[in-house]
């Protein structure tokens, strides 16, 4: 539910800037995961488990 919303708020953005007007901030989690040194270690078996 919260990718959909997410995807919601990008197209609306993306139509009021075309018109010029200005959209909503957006906060959300990185595209890519997790950060290189995480997947690393989650990988090797560190990841505290």
């Amino acid at each position: 539910m919260e990718r959909a919303a997410t995807s919601g708020f990008l197209a609306a953005n993306t139509l009021l800037n075309r018109w010029g007007l200005r959209g909503h901030a957006l906060w959300t989690v990185p595209g890519r995961g997790r950060g290189a040194a995480l997947r690393w270690a989650a990988a090797r078996g560190g990841d505290g488990r």
